[in-house]
């Protein structure tokens, strides 16, 4: 789970991007194993960007960054796992990774989710508490 770990925080590649890379090199793996010559040689990475995923791979302390991740007790999900959800593969710009506390739903099971900033106002973490605590009670 290391690698989809680590895949799922690279910054600077998008979903889809993600998505391509996983389809051709068939593992988080070996997405993280291949070099920067395979990656231009997928076609889905230029130099550039090639260059910046092997310079990250250098910087990133796989091992340190997901025991930490560990630590959290937050759960992971990529499309790479089985557990990854049905409906999310059918809208076009899925999230790569999911992560979460608790369990994941039953398939079919009603469903609502919010999303928010990251940086929320007094205000913001307010009424998100509200509404879900809304959401809840319903």
């Amino acid at each position: 789970m290391r690698y989809q770990y680590w895949l799922a925080r690279l910054s600077g590649i998008g979903n889809a991007t993600k998505r391509r890379l996983l389809k051709r090199f068939r593992s988080c793996e070996a997405v993280y194993q291949a070099d920067r010559e395979a990656y231009q040689k997928s076609g889905i990475l230029r130099a550039q960007a090639a260059e910046y995923v092997e310079t990250q791979k250098n910087l990133w302390d796989l091992d340190g960054e997901y025991e930490r991740f560990l630590e959290k007790k937050i759960a992971l999900l990529t499309m790479e796992t089985e557990d990854y959800p049905l409906r999310l593969t059918k809208i076009q710009n899925a999230p790569f990774a999911l992560y979460y506390r608790g369990r994941m739903p039953e398939a079919g099971e009603t469903l609502i989710a919010m999303v928010g900033a990251r940086r929320a106002s007094a205000y913001g973490k307010i009424m998100a508490e509200e509404i879900a605590n809304s959401l809840a009670k319903a």
